[in-house]
């Protein structure tokens, strides 16, 4: 069985979001990164993680597929990263629960490789709520 990983993550429809005008356009996230947010997510809704512990963890996901741009550092308010984070609860939580269901790893396009072992994703793995 032959699996072209770049043909089939050029397969994937990228995640963007618009806002203010602007529309980004997000990097792929990685395995290892979306088990972070999902592993967060599932302890804040546990109440073991707390508020201000899982926005750390959201901001670096949110990093991983939004990099910093030389424009961010110059004017930090058209970082998508920021202005994500700064929208009203209701909308953040929209689009969060947008991008992870967009990052989440999708059964019928892994290798058979990923779905097997111990750190293979269960073949119902949903997308974490934030």
């Amino acid at each position: 069985m032959h699996i072209d990983a770049d043909a089939e993550r050029e397969a994937l429809e990228p995640f963007t979001i618009t806002i203010g005008g602007r529309t980004y356009t997000a990097r792929p996230l990685s395995w290892p990164a979306y088990r972070v947010v999902s592993e967060a997510a599932d302890r804040q809704r546990e109440g073991t993680l707390k508020a201000d512990e899982f926005e750390k963890v959201l901001r670096g996901a949110l990093r991983a597929v939004f990099p910093v741009r030389w424009r961010y550092l110059v004017r930090p308010k058209e970082d998508p990263v920021y202005q994500i984070l700064d929208l009203t609860p209701t909308v953040r939580q929209r689009v969060t629960r947008d991008f992870f269901v967009w990052a989440a790893p999708q059964p019928e396009a892994a290798s058979e490789s990923r779905t097997s072992g111990p750190n293979a994703p269960a073949p119902s793995s949903a997308a974490p709520t934030p």
